[in-house]
């Protein structure tokens, strides 16, 4: 990891943000690990300040990405909060056992997200100004057990015939839920919103793609909770760098600088919010999205991959006639 002067940092109000990635050696990062992974390098001419770490992967061997930190301890938190800093995280997951979390009768329908047992992914920093403060995009998926989505059907569901997937219009970012082995799972639509169909006990992983040629960094949440410092969600933390043409995978919630808890499917009152205390939000993954300092909007980006060649295909009426 490398350091910057103070100056440095309150100059760039450069942010923290996390990459992540699954297995595969990054891009031009040095080896370090029997997985593949490697330390995130700043950009070129880019001074980085003392921040988290973070893993490198590249789920299905394409690109690399990166993922934030947790905020395990209080530097960790620090570095979080707030618009400034430096830092990266990208993941290398490895199973310590093949353990299952043994599911409980639930007093409540509906299914949450436990605090699952523990998976080795170490993580690095890098640098990422974000060129706003407010996300370029939402996204949002929702889950519940089959019994549940097939009372939110009604007697019009169509079944499950849909993917565990979200994107924009424009294909340029996607996000899904995939199983522990990296598939992607049986969803329903109900209205305006995506279901995906689970099973207390099973683990589920998050995979970002990013479609465009530009860096973007990803916060996401699980049942109103950040999967990094297990708290409240909010546009102000740091989350995963999204490496252009890249995909990543978030496999757990951050609890150390070389380990996650899995996300598991499980009963309400097993769940990570639930015994939190913060219970209001549970069924719901989010995704916000941020532009670089000095990339492109996805606006600008959806507004050019969306420029009509011929914009007046038809004839008008003329105008008015002239008086003489």
């Amino acid at each position: 990891m490398r350091f910057a002067s103070p100056l440095a940092l309150f100059a760039s109000l450069a942010l923290p943000a996390v990459l992540a990635l699954p297995g595969c050696m990054a891009k031009n990062a040095p080896h370090s690990s029997p997985g593949g992974g490697g330390f995130a390098s700043p950009a070129d001419g880019a001074e980085s300040a003392p921040g988290p770490m973070a893993t490198r992967g590249d789920f299905g061997g394409r690109h690399s990405a990166r993922q934030a930190p947790p905020a395990a301890d209080q530097a960790a938190s620090e570095a979080y909060g707030g618009d400034g800093g430096h830092g990266a995280y990208e993941p290398h997951d490895y199973d310590y056992e093949d353990s299952t979390v043994a599911s409980t009768p639930s007093m409540r329908p509906g299914l949450g997200t436990s605090y699952g047992e523990q998976h080795f992914s170490q993580v690095t920093t890098a640098p990422f100004v974000r060129g706003s403060s407010q996300p370029d995009v939402l996204l949002s998926l929702w889950y519940n057990d089959v019994d549940g989505i097939r009372q939110a059907q009604g007697t019009f569901g169509n079944g499950f015939d849909q993917v565990s997937q979200s994107s924009t219009s424009d294909g340029v970012f996607v996000v899904s839920v995939v199983d522990e082995y990296g598939y992607a799972m049986s969803a329903a639509q109900v209205g305006d919103k995506r279901y995906v169909a689970g099973q207390p006990g099973q683990r589920y992983k998050l995979r970002v793609q990013n479609n465009s040629a530009y860096r973007y960094e990803v916060v996401a949440s699980v049942d109103g909770l950040d999967v990094i410092d297990g708290d409240t969600a909010s546009f102000a933390k740091r989350g995963y760098i999204v490496d252009p043409w890249a995909t990543i995978t978030i496999d757990g919630w951050r609890t150390g600088d070389d380990s996650v808890a899995a996300f598991r499917f499980s009963a309400m009152e097993d769940s990570y919010a639930d015994r939190k205390g913060q219970g209001r939000n549970i069924g719901v993954v989010g995704f916000a999205f941020f532009h670089e300092r000095g990339g492109v909007p996805w606006q600008e980006l959806h507004r050019r991959d969306n420029a009509d060649p011929f914009p007046n295909r038809y004839a008008e009426p003329p105008p008015p006639r002239r008086i003489r």
